[in-house]
């Protein structure tokens, strides 16, 4: 709400984010992606999930199973060409 970034900011006026109309500094206005209302775990997600995948390789293997196609066939998926089928056989590692 700066006057400096916007003029008339407490008036209610939707189309002043269109992106024809911004004429503003990109950060003037950060609602809830960035900035001080950011999301408080987003990083203690980020971690918890990489503790998650450690924890799996470190504990299991994990082998291309018989059933997988030599080699496997593959389709194009946004720009990427993706294995279509790999199955995988798990064995809890022994330490």
């Amino acid at each position: 709400m700066d006057r400096q970034y916007f003029d008339d900011p407490y008036a209610f006026k939707p189309q002043r984010f269109l992106p024809s109309n911004i004429a503003h500094h990109p950060y003037a206005h950060l609602p809830f992606g960035a900035g001080p209302r950011n999301c408080v775990a987003k990083r203690l997600a980020l971690m918890e999930a990489k503790l998650a995948l450690l924890y799996s390789v470190y504990n299991f293997k994990f082998e291309i199973c018989g059933k997988t196609a030599e080699p496997p066939e593959r389709y194009y998926n946004l720009g990427v060409i993706v294995p279509k089928e790999v199955l995988l056989r798990v064995v809890k590692r022994v330490h």
